[in-house]
C-alpha cells in the first residue's frame, strides 16, 4: 500500500517525478523494473490503468489537481469516480487534457449522503465514504489536492475489501475500466491489482520475480500466451514454468490460477491459420504447468470457458468487446468462487 499526501495510491508501483510538470506519475511498475522488460512493456508498465487514488473526507467540495501524458489511443484521459462501490458517472465524469494541470472538482451527491446516513450502502466491497478516482488507458499524474480547509485521510482496512486479486496478462487483461478482471473483482467483492501489459506480456524472469515478491495479493490469475506467439515453444515453456515456480515458492499457499489463451481468430480454422499449431502447443504448456504444481495450489481454467461466446470478440477477432469483457468477468468470478471459495 502506497500513501502520499494522506491519499492511498492503489495499484501504483511507483510515484515518479513527471517530466515537464510539477507532479508525480502513477506508474504501475517501477522504472527500474520496466527498464528490464521488453521495449513495449517499458511504456505500458507506466500506464495508470486500474490505479486508484483513494481518500476519505467530509468536505462538501474537493479540488483534485491532475495531469497526464498523451494516451496511446486517445486525445484525452478519462477518469471514473466512485464513492464506495457506486459509480458517479455521468454525474461526475472528468477528462484530463495532456500537457496541462486539470482541476477536477468532486462533490458527493445528496442522494448518497442521505442513503449513507441510513447505513444501507455496503453489502460488500468498499465503505460508501471512500472516494476512488480511477484512471483509464494512459499515464496520470498527481499534482495536489485541496479540500478547502477540511481534512482528508487514506481509507482504513475495514473500509476496503479484505482480499486482493492480482491479474497478469496481455492487452485483454490490461484492458480498461470495464475489462474482465475488474468485472470479476467487483463481482467477488475484492480489490484488483491489474498488471496486464498490452502487447508486451512476455513473462520475463524479472516480472516473475517482481510479482513473487509482492506481498499485497491473496490470489492471482496469469493469462499467458497470446503475446508470446512467435517465440519457440521451449522458450515459452521455460518462462511459464519459471514464473509459476517462483511465485508459488515465494508465496506458498496462495492460489494461482492459470488461464489458457482465450478463443481468437486462429481457432476458427487452426489447420489453415496456424499450420504449426502454435496456439495449441502454448495452451498445452499452460496445462502442463498447472498439472506440475497442482500440489502448490495452482489451478487451471480454460480460456474457452471464460469467453464462451465467440461473438464477444471485436471485429479484430482477438480483443473482447464491452459485452465480451462483461461476460468473461462474470464467468471468471463464478469459476474463481467455485475454485477458491
Amino acid at each position: 500500500m502506497m500513501i502520499h499526501d494522506n491519499i492511498e495510491f492503489h495499484n501504483v508501483g511507483a510515484l515518479e517525478p513527471a517530466v515537464g510538470l510539477n507532479g508525480l506519475y502513477l506508474a504501475r511498475l517501477p522504472r527500474a523494473l520496466r527498464w528490464q522488460l521488453n521495449q513495449r512493456a517499458r511504456k505500458t508498465g507506466a500506464e495508470s490503468i486500474g490505479c486508484e487514488m483513494r481518500f476519505v473526507t467530509d468536505a462538501p467540495e474537493i479540488r483534485l489537481s491532475l495531469a497526464c501524458a498523451p494516451p496511446e489511443f486517445a486525445a484525452t484521459l478519462p477518469l471514473r469516480i466512485f464513492l464506495g462501490n457506486f459509480d458517479l458517472s455521468p454525474f461526475q465524469s472528468p477528462v484530463l487534457v495532456p500537457g496541462q494541470v486539470n482541476t477536477v472538482v468532486l462533490t458527493p451527491p445528496a442522494e448518497m449522503r442521505a442513503a449513507w446516513a441510513q447505513g444501507g450502502l455496503r453489502p460488500k466491497g468498499f465503505a460508501p465514504n471512500v472516494w476512488r478516482v480511477q484512471c483509464w488507458r494512459g499515464t496520470a499524474m498527481y499534482c495536489g489536492m485541496d479540500c478547502l480547509g477540511w481534512p482528508w485521510r487514506p481509507p482504513m482496512a475495514d473500509e476496503k475489501p479484505a482480499k486482493t486479486y492480482l491479474a497478469y496478462g496481455s492487452s485483454i487483461t490490461h484492458s480498461h475500466l470495464d475489462g474482465y478482471p475488474l468485472v470479476a473483482a467487483r463481482r467477488l467483492g475484492v480489490q484488483l491489482l491489474n498488471l496486464g501489459l498490452s502487447g508486451s506480456c512476455h513473462a520475463e524472469h524479472e516480472m516473475a520475480d517482481y510479482m513473487a515478491n509482492m506481498g499485497s495479493w491473496d490470489f492471482a490469475t496469469l493469462e499467458l500466451g497470446i503475446n508470446m506467439l512467435g517465440m519457440p515453444v521451449e522458450t515459452f515453456r521455460e518462462r511459464v514454468f519459471y514464473m509459476v515456480d517462483t511465485m508459488t515458492t515465494q508465496q506458498p499457499g496462495k492460489p494461482i490460477v492459470l488461464l489458457t489463451m482465450f478463443p481468437f481468430s486462429r481457432d476458427l480454422n487452426l489447420a489453415v491459420a496456424d499450420p504449426q499449431n502454435a496456439a495449441t502447443h502454448f495452451r498445452d504448456v499452460v496445462r502442463e504447468a498447472a498439472a506440475k504444481w497442482r500440489d502448490r495450489n495452482v489451478f487451471l481454467i480454460e480460456g474457452a470457458d471464460i469467453l464462451d461466446d465467440f461473438t464477444g470478440l471485436n471485429w479484430d477477432l482477438l480483443h473482447p468487446s464491452i459485452y465480451g469483457h462483461g461476460l468473461m468477468g462474470q464467468n471468471l468470478a463464478a469459476k474463481l468462487a467455485a475454485l477458491l471459495g
